[in-house]
């Protein structure tokens, strides 16, 4: 598991519906730059949709997601144009992209 550079934890907090669930997850990755990891730990079993739906409808990476009895771990990386640039070059350096200028 990557480690990560932030922690949102809202474990102690039941019935908290789907959108203040991803307005906490968007001030957590205000707090953060671009390639960081935030990781979110939850109880509620609604986080878990929440979280999917949002990583699958924004640029942020959702490395890992993890259930432990009841518990819930999300690990959340947070994307932008320096992430963009660092993969371009991860990808060029592995020959799967050149530089066709």
């Amino acid at each position: 598991m990557p480690q990560e550079d932030k922690l949102l934890d809202i474990s102690g907090v039941s019935g908290l519906n789907g959108a203040l669930i991803i307005l906490r997850i968007k001030k957590a990755l205000a707090e953060i730059d671009s390639g960081q990891i935030l990781k979110v730990v939850a109880t509620d079993p609604v986080s878990q949709m929440e979280l999917e739906a949002f990583a699958s409808e924004t640029t942020n990476i959702l490395l890992e997601q993890v259930q432990t009895g009841a518990t819930f771990i999300f690990l959340l990386q947070k994307a932008g144009f320096p992430l963009l640039l660092h993969l371009t070059g991860v990808l060029m350096t592995k020959g799967f992209i050149t530089d066709s200028g």
